[in-house]
């Protein structure tokens, strides 16, 4: 099983158990100081789990490792400080600018990782300039909160300044899916589908809409559940 198949059958398993906790605590018990703490730790490792996502799916496509390496990193601090700080540590003021110092960090990692996985060799000029507008942009939003943090920056003109940088930062993100759809028909999409199975791995070109169209396509009379992972990936 990949990292990324391993990691999405633990954040469900995580979800599943935070939810069941949550129905006995409320139907059964009642919600003390142990009981929600129990609760905040397992979805954490839910959240965490979550986290990982990108920065595995990068590992499996042999990309951008390092910065898979640091997000997942980040992503494991932010959470473990975040649990010892539910579990009693004290979140004195220096505690709590380490963790947000951590947090925006991580949040910036996993978004560069996001931005990662997501560019194809087909993007256009205009998708490829805002992926690395939003490289910098995630990363001069988490030094200035750092900044913020530690500095005890209270200005109205910084922290306003702070905010268009977070919503110009989250607007780049969001609009190169969009446009990198908009840029290619989707009769015109090309997928490359591996396939891992009991001989190796393989490896095809579809023509799709989409990815779920992209496996079905490749896999059109092969025997799904001897197949270890199937990934696909968009090309053009």
């Amino acid at each position: 099983m990949s990292p990324r198949r391993l990691a999405l059958t633990a954040v469900a398993a995580l979800l599943s158990a935070t939810a069941a906790l949550a129905v006995g605590i409320l139907l059964f018990g009642s919600l003390g100081e142990t009981q929600g703490r129990i609760l905040l730790t397992t979805l954490l490792f839910a959240v965490e789990g979550i986290l990982a996502l990108a920065p595995l799916a990068l590992l499996d496509a042999r990309r951008a490792r390092g910065l898979a390496a640091a997000s997942l990193a980040l992503s494991t601090a932010t959470v473990a400080l975040s649990i010892a700080f539910v579990w009693g540590a004290a979140l004195d003021a220096t505690g709590g600018k380490l963790l947000a110092t951590v947090t925006s960090f991580a949040v910036a990692a996993i978004q560069s990782a996001i931005v990662v996985g997501r560019a194809r060799a087909a993007d256009a000029t205009t998708v490829r300039r805002l992926g690395r507008l939003s490289h910098g942009l995630g990363w001069t939003v988490a030094t200035a909160t750092s900044v913020s943090a530690w500095a005890a920056i209270q200005s109205s003109g910084w922290l306003r300044a702070l905010g268009a940088l977070l919503v110009a930062d989250v607007l780049s993100v969001g609009l190169q899916p969009l446009l990198a759809r908009r840029a290619v028909p989707a009769a015109s999409r090309r997928f490359r589908v591996s396939l891992v199975g009991p001989e190796g791995e393989r490896t095809l070109e579809v023509a799709a809409p989409d990815p779920v169209e992209a496996v079905t396509r490749a896999t059109t009379g092969a025997d799904r559940t001897a197949l270890a992972d199937i990934r696909a990936e968009r090309i053009a």
